[in-house]
This record gives C-alpha cells, sequence and structure tokens, in this order.
C-alpha cells in the first residue's frame, strides 16, 4: 500500500461503528447526518475510548506501589479501566442532545450539571496518578527531605523525654554526689599516706605507720567502689540518652497515598499540577458540551 492510499471502506466502517458505540450513538446515525456531524459523533467516541486508556494507565500507575503481583496488578487495571470506561460512556449516551439546536441553555446545563459533576471527579481521579507519574523525581526528593525532617522531629522528642524524666533527674543527682564523696575520699587517702610517709624512718614502716598506711587502703577500696558507682550510673545515663534506631526509609517504602499526598507539598508545583488536572477536566466535559450543540445527534442510547 503506498501512500496515497486510504483504509478501505470496511475497515472504516469498521473503526467508526466502534467510535460510535463509544460514543453512546445508535448503529443509525451514520445514515441520519452529514460527514460533519459523523465526524462529531466520532470523535467524541474516540475520547470516550482515550478516556478508558488512560483510566487503565492510571490504575496501572496506582498498582505499581502495592505489593500485588503484576499479573494481578494489570488483571485490575484492565478491571477499573473498563470499569471507568463504561461509566463515561453511560454518562456521554445518557446525554441526548438537549434542545437539538446549537445553543446551550441555562436548563440544559442544569439537565447536564449531575453528569458533568461526575465527568469532573473521573477527571482528578485519573489525573492524579498520571501526575504522581509525571512528578516522579519532584516526590522523591520531597520523600527523602519529609523523611529527614521526620527522624530529626523524632530525635528532638526523645531527647527532651530522656532529659527531663525523673529517673534522669535522680541519677544526676545520685552522681553528684558520689562525686563529692569521692573528693572527700581522696583527699583523706593523700592525708593518710602523707602521714605515713613522714612516719618512715630508717628502720623502715613503724607500727604507726603501717597503721596509717592500713587506714589509707580501706579509704583507697571506699575510692575504687565509688568510682564503680559513679562508672555504673554514667552508663545508664548513656544508654537512656542513647536515641533508637529511626529507619531511613526508601522511596520503596511509600505507596500511592504517601506520593499522593507529597505531591501537593512540593514547592511552587501547584501551577503545573492545576493545570495537569484541569487538562483532563476539559478532556472529560468537552464531549458533554459538544454533544449539546450538536443540532442533530443520534439516539444516545443504543436499541438492544
Amino acid at each position: 500500500m503506498n501512500e496515497h492510499e486510504h483504509i478501505s471502506p470496511k475497515a472504516a466502517n469498521v473503526l467508526n461503528s466502534f467510535f460510535y458505540w463509544c460514543a453512546g450513538a445508535d448503529k443509525h446515525a451514520q445514515e441520519e447526518y452529514g460527514n460533519s456531524k459523523r465526524s462529531t459523533i466520532a470523535g467524541i467516541g474516540t475520547v470516550v475510548f482515550t478516556t478508558g486508556i488512560l483510566a487503565t494507565i492510571s490504575m496501572i500507575i496506582v498498582f505499581h506501589y502495592t505489593s500485588l503481583s503484576t499479573a494481578t496488578s494489570v488483571l485490575l487495571s484492565l478491571f477499573l479501566g473498563f470499569a471507568i470506561f463504561n461509566v463515561y460512556r453511560l454518562l456521554i449516551a445518557s446525554m441526548g442532545i438537549g434542545d437539538g439546536t446549537d445553543r446551550i441553555t441555562m436548563r440544559e446545563i442544569v439537565n447536564a450539571s449531575p453528569r458533568l459533576l461526575i465527568a469532573v471527579v473521573l477527571s482528578i481521579a485519573i489525573s492524579a496518578p498520571i501526575e504522581v507519574f509525571v512528578f516522579q523525581k519532584e516526590i522523591d526528593r520531597q520523600l527523602h527531605n519529609m523523611n529527614q525532617t521526620e527522624r530529626i522531629t523524632e530525635t528532638k522528642k526523645i531527647v527532651n523525654a530522656n532529659t527531663k524524666s525523673s529517673e534522669m533527674e535522680k541519677l544526676s543527682q545520685d552522681k553528684s554526689i558520689l562525686e563529692e564523696e569521692l573528693k572527700k575520699f581522696e583527699v583523706e587517702y593523700n592525708r593518710y599516706e602523707d602521714a605515713a610517709a613522714k612516719e618512715i624512718s630508717g628502720d623502715g614502716c613503724g607500727p604507726k605507720c603501717a597503721e596509717l598506711r592500713k587506714m589509707a587502703k580501706a579509704i583507697s577500696v571506699k575510692i575504687e567502689n565509688n568510682k564503680k558507682q559513679i562508672q555504673e550510673i554514667q552508663e545508664t545515663i548513656y544508654k537512656s540518652k542513647k536515641l533508637p534506631e529511626i529507619p531511613n526509609l526508601n522511596n520503596s517504602n511509600y505507596g500511592f497515598l504517601d506520593r499522593l499526598n507529597a505531591i501537593n507539598s512540593i514547592p511552587n508545583s501547584s501551577v503545573q499540577i492545576e493545570l495537569i488536572r484541569l487538562l483532563f477536566i476539559l478532556m472529560l466535559i468537552s464531549p458533554m458540551i459538544i454533544k449539546l450543540k450538536i443540532v442533530r445527534a443520534a439516539k444516545s442510547v443504543e436499541k438492544s
């Protein structure tokens, strides 16, 4: 087939019939309208079909951040995408043609408002996963920053709780008392040692010298016990102040909801996000508005 040849009439009719079906149009619509109106109906069906595809892609993105297997995720995504496609097709099919003129009256807007509202909800639901996919790098960076902020906050809470607890205050007081006693014992020990040194004569350490050294030795035992108690208190304080291991989460630990919350906290991103949502909203409500402007349209609900 060269570049000047076109799709065969049979294939074109099958494709048009499929898009007519997507638009909820009657199978005889092709015969009732001119080429321009038929193209309009087919265009509406194309948007409906595209919406189903985008809904499936959105569901695949959502299930990507779950623990489900790949096969299960794909099957659920196809099912939900097909469900959204049918809901949107029902909205379009039940729209009718308004008053049959190319003017959109207030009455038509009021009658179509429930469907327009549902279309807006669908567009937001479909666009959210797409936004997460588009801003994936920014979301990963934001999640990392949020995790670090949370770690710092938890660390401060633990430090404050340990520092201000009554048990910590008692341990600090006991340590201060023991340190004061240790200083007294050391002074007393040095005094006995100095006195014993003065009693040493040419014959060596006499009875008085031996008695003084015996007393110094008893004080040294108290000093060692005192130092041991201080060391134990210091270890207890250190263990109580030691921070528990706060996990540093990586990107695989975050689910879709975490990412959806993170995207709204990315600095200077609200305009871009709203533009994407607005694009989807316009895409889903435009077929409804166009259908209201069709002067003579096909029947909206297929005959069984």
